[in-house]
């Protein structure tokens, strides 16, 4: 057997400016709030629109929130005169349910494709209004194609876009959302790899080669160019694993090495603290920059 009930129903955002509930609020406070979500909650949960409100449907409100079942019964009276429920079918049926509830129920019945139960008795909106057939989604795009399949049904079809200049330039356009996401999380998993070591070398060599022409152009004797020993500054920066930025910083700052410039100095204080500086070239940076 089908269930009647529902698993879920939603609540509007503007409910709090309802009068009904502002009423019952300052008759009962927090407990009349309480007590009619209770109930609203048992209606959508049970049956869909309605509740046969019996002294177990009572006891069960009391016992939820610990209050007295005379009290449930008093709000539940004044919800009715407050018209949060039918009043007429609550004193006649002792039913509990109301026109709101079975237009809620009857849209979410028409959303999730769903047969409508409302009792004849205790109806309170039209049968049209019950048995509406949902309007047709919209289409994704306003040239959208529409397509009739074998069972007569019409579809619609993604519109072709159309190409222009070269079509291995052209750009696809991704379906659905699920394939953006999609993407995005390859991207998140497969981050660009790192640039191979020959790379960053040439960029460095390159940098040095800069250096050097820029120390000769100060200076009009080449005698006078400072000696440099780059390849032993190289060989301590990779024993240290000094990541490629800041071997690269390290070297314009050092001059690329130059004999006699403090980074030498600082490198055999890294070497002395026999690793207690975790972060050596962080550490180099700082103190060359600090001087």
């Amino acid at each position: 057997m089908a269930k009647t009930g529902l698993s879920y129903y939603s609540s509007e955002t503007d409910r709090f400016q309802d009068i009904r509930l502002k009423r019952l609020k300052k008759q009962y406070g927090c407990e009349g709030y309480a007590v009619f979500q209770y109930v609203q909650n048992e209606i959508f949960r049970v049956e869909g629109c309605y509740i046969r409100f019996t002294d177990d449907q009572a006891f069960d409100v009391a016992e939820y929130w610990g209050i007295d079942e005379e009290r449930v019964l008093e709000i539940i009276n004044y919800c009715t005169e407050i018209e949060l429920f039918d009043r007429i079918i609550w004193k006649t049926k002792q039913v509990l349910t109301s026109e709101s509830i079975q237009q809620k129920y009857a849209e979410i019945c028409r959303r999730a494709k769903k047969r409508t139960l409302i009792p004849e008795d205790i109806s309170l909106i039209s049968e049209q209004e019950a048995h509406a057939v949902a309007a047709s989604p919209l289409p994704l795009f306003d040239n959208t194609e529409e397509v009739t399949t074998k069972t007569g049904k019409a579809v619609y079809s993604t519109p072709k876009l159309e190409q222009t200049g070269n079509p291995a330039e052209t750009r696809r356009v991704p379906q659905n959302f699920a394939e953006n996401r999609h993407k995005e999380k390859e991207k998140k998993e497969n981050p660009p790899s790192i640039p191979p070591m020959g790379t960053l070398e040439e960029e460095v060599s390159l940098r040095l080669k800069n250096i050097g022409k820029q120390a000769l152009s100060a200076t009009s004797n080449p005698a006078n160019v400072p000696k440099r020993n780059t390849d032993g500054l190289m060989y301590r920066f990779q024993r240290l694993n000094i990541s490629g930025r800041e071997a690269e910083e390290l070297l314009t700052i050092s001059r690329g090495g130059e004999i006699g410039h403090p980074i030498w100095e600082l490198l055999q204080q890294v070497d002395n603290s026999k690793g207690k500086i975790t972060m050596p070239g962080r550490f180099l940076l700082a103190k060359l920059k600090a001087c």
